[in-house]
């Protein structure tokens, strides 16, 4: 073989590649012949991935000057080769890759082989290919996921290492039906990098991504918090919608003799760092129960929001009213504290004994007669004049946004503290909010 004329290097080294065994002589030419082309490589290139195939095939005595031939398709291994000659593949798409995964496997080239593997396989997501490297789908928080089980079957297939099959088995590109746009977004962040969220909605439609391709750290990523220190207490908080807790977050770190307030970690990303929780609930199935009897005061959650708050309350309390009414509708009911609350009720802020002052109102209104005009001691818009003279027994005040905190003792006690309630007594009141399209 023939060899360029190059200056002589500054230090002596051996004339074999001290990387590539001499399996065959490097300096000998073989010659394969692949559908209808033929290749000759040396001795050299076909020991750089050896044992193989190849290597096997010409070390049979009597078969050093033989042409190997080979019906498979010469384009791809013209990309072996190159391997073999010892360059960097580019693999252009999905098919490709699947074409030299089988043939690697075929014609035992165990580095070009793991190579395929370690650069990651491809995938069509939505008509457009991506390359998946290994150490993306392998991080811990988004291990085991969608192409990890892929990934796992396609290094196990029994088909591929089947030695009694003629020819490897036609393989098919896995296909995902799903955003690619968002499916590139999802693996620029898993590479570390930066995109920007437009809107709530972008955000929503990023976390169901992440969670069907189940990158659970990644969906944590995705998810809208506010994490801060309370000046008053010195403690680090984080604000959470509670459509966005996960079980294995909450903590309970109180006794039967003192009181705590519930702490969260977010999976994967905090780890041990828990923080004391801001529950935020965004739904028309909340209300605030006021009993005029007795002042007494409590949180009544029905429908879906009731049975996710209850499964997830459930972990760090026992002392949870929880029901179905008539068999059918959730229903939790959660003592609350209202006294550090910051509440709007009707579009205005209402003073902090905004309770008490409700109640009397309530009951003016109810002993006067129908002409009677609206008590001026309570500061928001009330419905129009009770036609009775019983006060009613329950106010109630339908939240439409409102953040908690959870106070436990031990397991046998709980209740929650109003931080920001925001929410309607009546029909026309909830109206002013709508808007327009």
């Amino acid at each position: 073989m023939l060899r360029p004329n190059l200056p002589a290097p500054r230090e002596t080294v051996s004339k074999s590649d001290p990387q590539i065994l001499e399996v065959l002589p490097h300096e000998r030419m073989y010659s394969i012949q692949i559908g209808a082309r033929l290749f000759k490589l040396s001795g050299a290139s076909l020991s750089f991935d050896s044992p193989s195939y190849f290597t096997n095939y010409f070390l049979q005595h009597g078969n050093e000057s033989e042409v190997l031939f080979i019906d498979r398709s010469p384009r791809v291994f013209e990309k072996i080769c190159l391997h073999l000659q010892g360059y960097s593949i580019h693999v252009e798409d999905e098919y490709e890759y699947l074409y030299l995964y089988a043939d690697s496997t075929y014609f035992h080239l165990d580095k070009l082989h793991s190579k395929l593997l370690d650069e990651g396989f491809f995938v069509n997501v939505g008509g457009k290919a991506f390359q998946i490297p290994k150490c993306i789908f392998l991080q811990q928080g988004n291990y085991p996921n969608y192409f990890s089980v892929i990934y796992d079957t396609l290094v196990s297939d029994p088909f591929l290492t089947n030695s009694e099959l003629l020819r490897p088995p036609p393989l098919s590109p896995v296909t995902v039906q799903r955003c690619p746009a968002l499916f590139d977004q999802l693996l620029q962040v898993l590479q570390g990098n930066h995109i920007e969220i437009t809107s709530e909605i972008h955000r929503r439609d990023l976390i169901n991504e992440a969670k069907y391709y189940s990158f659970f750290a990644l969906e944590q990523q995705f998810i809208k918090v506010d994490i801060s220190i309370n000046p008053c207490s010195g403690r680090e908080e984080v604000l959470v919608n509670f459509n966005d807790l996960k079980k294995e977050g909450l903590l309970n770190s109180s006794s039967n003799q003192s009181s705590s307030s519930v702490q969260y970690a977010r999976p994967y990303i905090d780890m041990y760092s828990h923080r004391d929780l801001v529950l935020q609930i965004d739904s028309a199935e909340a209300s605030l129960l006021i009993n005029i009897d007795d002042s007494f005061v409590s949180l009544t959650i029905v429908g879906k929001t009731a049975k996710k708050l209850h499964d997830l309350l459930v972990v760090v309390s026992d002392d949870l009213m929880y029901e179905l009414v008539n068999n059918k509708l959730p229903k939790l009911t959660l003592l609350v504290h209202m006294n550090q609350c910051c509440t709007y009720i009707n579009g205005l802020e209402v003073q902090d004994d905004w309770i008490s002052k409700l109640i009397d109102a309530k009951c003016d209104i109810a002993v006067t007669s129908p002409d009677a005009k609206y008590s001026s001691e309570f500061s928001t818009d009330l419905p129009p004049p009770l036609k009775r003279r019983t006060p009613p027994k329950v106010i109630a005040v339908r939240l439409l946004k409102s953040q908690w905190k959870v106070s436990v003792a031990g397991r046998n006690k709980i209740w929650m503290n109003g931080v920001l309630c925001d929410g309607v007594l009546d029909e026309p009141n909830f109206n002013k909010k709508r808007g327009f399209l």
